[in-house]
């Protein structure tokens, strides 16, 4: 594979590049009973591979059998290729949504309590948090904490011993 290029089981014995293969690699196609390891190429690099076991005919894998099934690992490389590209697009996307609905919610009249409650919901329905928090620590040391869905009784208390101002819980 570090040709890139279709390794038939049966060819291994004979080329001096593939007797090199791991004995560890070699238990894996006998173990598995792979008969062709196809190599997914993309940009020059191995991103992945095909292993194919016998034919169910019991017939050994042709050229034109080779051929269609880099093919096929071509094609699925491309495909891989333009799905990370669109998930790529896609997380831009939603970063970009977020931090417009943040820059209208810090651009609303409300208080900054109010604000902070909103960005904190927001935030963690958004980015499909089970839990988010901020604390706020101000010039004067008050230290505040928003956060969504609301704690137990007993954690708001800790935090209130602790010296925190806890604000504006949001009910679930």
């Amino acid at each position: 594979l570090a040709e890139r290029y279709p390794v038939l089981k049966d060819e291994i014995p004979l080329n001096p590049q593939l007797r090199s293969l791991s004995d560890d690699y070699r238990t894996v196609f006998e173990s598995q009973g792979i008969q062709l390891v196809v190599p997914f190429i993309l940009k020059d690099q191995l991103i992945g591979t095909l292993h194919c076991g016998e034919k169910m005919s019991g017939a050994v894998y042709s050229d034109e059998d080779i051929k269609f099934l880099s093919t096929l690992a071509n094609q699925s490389s491309t495909a891989i290729d333009n799905a990370l590209i669109y998930s790529k697009i896609e997380r831009r996307l939603a970063v970009q949504t977020l931090l417009f609905i943040l820059s209208e919610t810090f651009r609303s009249s409300k208080g900054f309590d109010e604000i902070m409650n909103s960005v904190v919901k927001i935030l963690c329905d958004f980015l499909t948090f089970s839990y988010c928090g901020l604390v706020s620590v101000e010039q004067a040391g008050k230290t505040s904490v928003y956060m969504f869905p609301e704690f137990t009784s007993d954690v708001r208390s800790s935090f209130a011993r602790a010296g925190y101002r806890v604000v504006g819980m949001i009910e679930a």
